[in-house]
């Protein structure tokens, strides 16, 4: 899967932990630019960092996307 998701944006919710960290890591492992939401910033930042050693630095927006504010953020 390397480089089959060159030039794509990926917007993954829910990214800092778990599924969606794995999500977002195989992803960029592809080669895909990530943008990772959470509502947790602390961990947000601790999976961008993961994430960044395997793929392009990732866009991090951290908030709750149940909120209109942090969807017009994303």
């Amino acid at each position: 899967m390397p480089g089959e998701f060159e030039g794509k944006i990926v917007v993954i919710s829910g990214a800092s932990r778990g599924i969606g960290r794995g999500i977002a890591l195989a992803f960029a492992r592809a080669g895909a630019q990530t943008v990772l939401a959470s509502s947790s910033e602390q961990n947000l930042t601790a999976a961008a960092k993961i994430i960044a050693a395997e793929g392009p630095q990732p866009f991090t927006v951290a908030g709750d996307l149940r909120t209109l504010a942090a969807c017009e953020q994303l």
